[in-house]
């Protein structure tokens, strides 16, 4: 289709031509950075921090780092000119330095640390810019002490150092390996004709073949003799030698680091953003998959090795029963040419590059809308006006067809041909990215595929193996995600997103590539482009007089396509054994374990474990982790990746395009949600969860995929027991419990004769009549309402959290307020907000109690601010008895918290659900220690309209019962318990449930004693605990007596510890950063306790512990956390 060529609104790259210009520009934008960000710490105080003056000065400068680093590092990958290559690896270092210099300025990360704190309402993906940002100067060594953060710099300048030394020395390489014409029986001639040695004689022919891609590959599918490809395979494998004691540098260097900050190991540091969270899980899913695998894996090896010996026997030669690796592309390529008649040299005759290229760009526009416009070397001499860094370099302005608005979207080059100096093979760069500018237009990205593929010439054509076409299509769609992605920020622009999911959009079209009728709209026979290509056909390709069709024959494309899964086990396994050992140096067992590792044996040993292959006798016969650049060019603790993002790229497929692979309306529509969203790196979208956007969900779904609750369900999975775990965690940071299980589970199992009503819809989904009755007699009993409690006061869910949802779905609009005092229970963000879209406003108290009578001011001083932000505050939430304080609000400052929503019209919501888990009353006259008072207690007359209560209560806690799901919402106000009622629906306690629950609340005797042994249990709960905490020097909220936990401060005796060693924390922000810390190693010690980010607390170090757990686990518990504290 011919398209008017259009002009971009943005101008085109413009390349370097000497090293002095790459010098230049980078000290340049180094200086003018830190001009910026040093004048941007010099005129902001923490006091009047916000995003809009501390974010995006900030991100201006990093768009314009951004901006220039991708070129000027890029000339290293691509440049024919070794000083502009030389120079290029000058500036990434620089620039990656300057990066981590930037990370390490304590007053640009308070200015970060304030904004952080405040909770402004912002969009989604400035909120996660913050949480970004945030995080960047944690990890970049600011919660260390000064001496520490010395060290730390010096080992993060150093791996950016050896990473880059790293990269030039496979980027530099030209080693190789000089064979006859005798050793090179069976390859093909293209590769004979480019690598003959000019001092060659007729008797003597030398041929010289390097490592590159368009050597390697054809010589070891096509090499007769098993000595050519062994001696080869030993060549390229032993490669870059001076890289093995750098690989082991960077990774002792990267563990170090990680260590420092508090992490058991660089995976697990690693792995926290990204999707899979853990090491332990990375490892799940490998092992799980290697299970899979294994009899996959037998039979191809077992067919394999039958043909090796069925090849040998034709030629009169025994065969020993090894398969080696440079065994493995010969005989594939074998089995495919004997089973499925598959010749993969007359496959590639009908893929020459001049047409596979623009016919794959023709099915992208097809398929998505895409418009590609090549820049005609007829408009303008690219090279000599600098546009591109070298004349094999094609240049695409890119935009959206007219049918889609037809706006522009970013250039993209392809540089596909193999040369010296060039990265050695394919990758997509991206050289600019996109984002929006300070004026609110938008600049537009630029990125590059990088290819070695041999260069057609005038008499001799280019042809692509059909594994080359995949590659092809892999890689450009990196470029196609880069391309149209729409983010606000540079820095999630494109495939900067979680590495286990950055590959599932370019693995997802590689299926087109395995499309009958895909595959024949890309072919061409070389023979039918030009007369010399027809002579050349004659000479090389002619087996018979008839002239070759167009397009690739039927049975031939079947055939492939048959064949897509051959040795798929064997393949696989090859990439999970690169992937264990990824994770095995990157999470040692420990550091000693770590340093005294002989890495090049572990590569090849866990190679002949994991795939099953032989290997010469010398265990150290290569070297491959030295040019394993994927661990050292992002993927590091990543590379499983590759494995775990098919999952993804397999659904995607299967469910957008499994009817119809060119669906057009599809294609467009799947495209932008996959390609444009900014979603996908494992980081929050709001505090304080982690999220992890997959393609095919909503935005609002994405947002509560990879929740820290996913943390919880893992820890849940390997508890601690005394015999059978004792690796395991112990928890005392789950809200549960567990004193009285044994007795409560008892009186259930009384309750099995179950109805056959139950089986039925029964009164509807939101309770039995007679459970809602068996609630409302409990509650009249237990809360003492002013008013009694009536049935039809009273809907039943499926648990609190559904409960506390629908209230406030039913209750607010999206982006409404409701406000939230610190510290709070941390599942009201995700149960306020997530799907009702509510925006959770946290109460700050400064240095006041929250909860003494003088705190209801500071509600109303935080309802008022909202509404000048523009956020409607509709409804204030309690939890009482308080979590995490354990302590009861006192009556009068309820009345005037109720007195307060009065007054404003917004609505009180108490969540109760601890009311009858009072275990100490304080004296009379005690003002410290409160009795409970229900909201409901209270005559709402002359005080606030009864419409504007709503009392939240369940069995969870009380009766610790968690998982018999059963929470409840007492409420006068008709609207919305008939609202709530249809919502039930979607929150239908079970028949099971309202029977069991029905039977217990019924029977007042046993309700009333074990309530009675329930406070006495957690009494003497709490009193170990305390004297405990006590003895371990340990401060506590001592006036604590009602739910499950002790509030406690267990930085105060860890600081003390650090004291010891000579240092002192300065101020409040370096406490926070101590806090952090001290949460790390809780968790590297495997004991789960509640931390204080995320109850929202204002005072670092601040810990919920519950107590309400057996008391051998409160002992172990106990025994981690002081071994923690005292630095054991």
């Amino acid at each position: 289709m011919t398209v008017q060529q259009k002009v971009p609104p943005q101008e085109r790259l413009l390349f370097a031509t000497t090293a002095r210009s790459i010098a230049d520009s980078t000290a340049q934008i180094v200086d003018t950075s830190r001009q910026a960000l040093d004048h941007l710490g010099a005129t902001t105080c923490p006091q009047s921090a916000s995003f809009d003056n501390v974010l995006l000065p900030l991100v201006n400068v990093r768009n314009a780092i951004a901006t220039k680093a991708g070129i000027l590092g890029f000339y290293k990958e691509g440049s024919s000119d070794a000083s502009l290559r030389d120079e290029s690896v000058k500036s990434k270092l620089l620039f990656d330095n300057f990066n981590n210099e930037i990370a390490m300025q304590e007053d640009l990360f308070l200015l970060i640390d304030a904004v952080f704190k405040k909770n402004e309402t912002l969009d989604q993906e400035s909120e996660r810019l913050l949480r970004r940002e945030h995080r960047t100067f944690h990890d970049n060594g600011l919660g260390l002490p000064a001496a520490d953060r010395v060290r730390f710099s010096e080992i993060k300048t150093r791996i950016n150092k050896a990473t880059s030394e790293f990269r030039r020395n496979m980027n530099e390489e030209n080693e190789h390996v000089d064979f006859t014409t005798q050793d090179l029986v069976g390859v093909p001639a293209h590769v004979l004709d480019s690598t003959l040695l000019d001092d060659s004689t007729d008797d003597e022919k030398i041929f010289r073949l390097t490592f590159q891609p368009n050597h390697f590959y054809p010589t070891m599918r096509y090499a007769q003799l098993d000595e050519t490809r062994k001696r080869y395979m030993i060549g390229y494998e032993t490669r870059c030698a001076d890289n093995v004691s750098l690989f082991q540098e960077i990774v002792l260097l990267r563990d170090e680091a990680a260590r420092m900050l508090g992490y058991a190991s660089h995976a697990k540091w690693r792995t926290r953003s990204l999707m899979s969270g853990t090491p332990d899980n990375v490892m799940a899913f490998l092992n799980d998959l290697k299970s899979q695998l294994q009899p996959g894996l037998q039979n191809d090896l077992d067919a394999l090795k039958k043909l090796k010996s069925d090849h040998l026997a034709a030629q009169g030669m025994e065969f020993d029963g090894k398969f080696y690796v440079w065994d493995i592309s010969f005989y594939h390529r074998l089995l495919l040419e004997a089973q499925y008649k598959i010749d993969q040299k007359r496959i590639a005759e009908y893929f020459p590059i001049q047409t596979v290229v623009p016919a794959m760009l023709q099915n992208f526009q097809q398929l998505s809308g895409l418009v590609f416009q090549e820049v005609s070397r007829d408009i303008s001499d690219l090279t000599d006006l600098n546009q591109t860094w070298h004349d094999d370099v094609q240049v695409f302005d890119v935009w959206d067809s007219d049918e889609i608005g037809g706006g522009f979207l970013g250039f993209l080059y392809l540089d596909l041909y193999s040369r010296e100096g060039k990265y050695g093979s394919a990758a997509n760069f991206n050289l600019q990215p996109g984002y929006i500018k300070p004026d609110g237009s938008r600049h537009y990205p630029s990125t590059a595929l990088i290819c070695n593929f041999n260069k057609p010439t005038s008499d001799k054509p280019g042809l692509l193996n059909h594994s080359d076409v995949v590659l092809l299509f892999h890689e450009l769609g990196h470029g196609i995600h880069d391309l149209v992605a729409q983010t606000k920020y540079a820095c999630f622009h494109g495939t900067a997103c979680a590495d286990d999911f950055c590959e599932a959009p370019s693995q997802m079209l590689e299926r087109w590539c395995w499309e009958e009728p895909q595959l024949k709209a890309m072919s061409c026979h070389y023979s039918t482009l030009t007369p010399e290509y027809r002579d050349h056909w004659k000479v090389h390709g002619c087996t018979a007089d008839t002239v070759p069709p167009s397009k690739i024959p039927t049975e031939l494309v079947q055939a492939l396509v048959r064949s897509e899964n051959v040795n798929a086990s064997l393949t696989n396994m090859r990439a999970l054994w690169r992937s264990a050992f990824d994770m095995k140096v990157h999470s040692p067992t420990d550091r000693r374990s770590l340093e005294d590792m002989d890495i090049t044996r572990e590569f090849n040993k866990l190679q002949r474990e994991i795939v099953g292959l032989d290997e010469p006798a010398d265990e150290e016969w290569g070297h491959g982790h030295a040019h394993f650049s994927h661990l050292i060019g992002g993927y590091d603790a990543g590379y499983y990746g590759y494995l775990y993002s098919r999952v993804f790229a397999s659904d995607m497929f299967s469910a957008a395009f499994s009817k119809d692979p060119m669906s057009r309306e599809v294609g467009l529509s799947l495209g932008y949600e996959v390609e444009e969203s900014p979603h996908t790196d494992g980081e929050s979208l709001q505090k304080p969860q982690e999220a992890a956007a997959l393609p095919t969900l909503s935005t609002r779904a994405a947002a509560s995929y990879n929740s820290t609750s996913n943390k919880l369900w893992t820890i849940l999975s390997d508890l601690w027991d005394p015999q059978s775990n004792t690796g395991g965690y112990v928890t005392l940071g789950v809200a549960d419990n567990a004193l009285l299980q044994d007795e409560l589970a008892h009186r259930i199992n009384q309750c099995s004769d179950v109805p056959r009503r139950l089986l039925t819809y029964n009164n509807g989904p939101s309770g039995s009549l007679r459970c809602k009755a068996a609630i409302s007699k409990f509650l009249n009993r237990h809360l003492a309402p002013f008013t009694s409690i009536e049935i039809a006061d009273v809907v039943v869910t499926n648990g609190v959290s559904a409960a506390t949802e629908h209230c406030s779905w039913a209750l607010c609009d999206p982006g409404d307020g409701i406000l939230l005092g610190r510290p709070y229970y941390r599942s009201f963000l995700k149960d306020l907000g997530t799907r009702p879209e509510v925006r959770v406003v946290p109460v700050s108290f400064g240095t006041k109690d929250p909860l003494d009578v003088s705190s209801v001011a500071e509600y109303e001083r935080a309802l008022l601010s909202s509404l000048q932000d523009g956020v409607k505050i509709k409804a204030i939430m309690l939890c009482n008895p308080h979590n995490p304080l354990g302590r009861c609000y006192p009556r009068d400052f309820i009345i005037q918290l109720m007195e307060l929503c009065q007054k404003y019209g917004v609505h009180l919501i108490s969540d109760e659900i601890y009311a009858s888990s009072v275990w100490r009353q304080g004296p009379s006259d005690s003002e410290a220690i409160q009795p409970f008072t229900s909201v409901l207690s209270i005559d709402p007359t002359d005080i606030i309209d009864p419409a504007l209560l709503h009392v939240l209560w369940g069995t969870s806690k009380d009766f610790g019962a968690n998982g018999l799901r059963c929470g409840v919402i007492i409420s006068r106000n008709h609207d919305l318990i008939e609202c709530v009622s249809n919502l039930s629906i979607f929150s239908y306690a079970s028949g099971l449930t309202d029977h069991a629950v029905s039977e217990l609340l019924e029977d007042d005797a046993f309700t009333d004693a074990y309530i009675s042994s329930n406070r006495k249990a957690l009494l003497d709960a709490y009193e170990f605990v305390a004297t405990t905490l006590d003895a371990m020097g340990v401060p506590y909220a001592t006036t604590s007596n009602a739910a499950l936990f002790v509030w406690c401060d267990l930085l105060t005796p860890f600081l003390h510890s650090k004291s010891a060693e000579g240092h002192t924390v300065r101020d409040i922000n370096e406490m926070w950063l101590q806090s952090s810390a001290l949460a790390q190693r809780l968790d590297d010690a495997r004991v789960h306790v509640g931390v204080p980010d995320q109850f929202g607390s204002e005072q670092p170090g601040w810990f919920r512990l519950t107590i309400s757990r057996p008391r051998e686990q409160l002992q172990e518990g106990l025994l981690r956390i002081e071994r923690v504290l005292k630095g054991w």
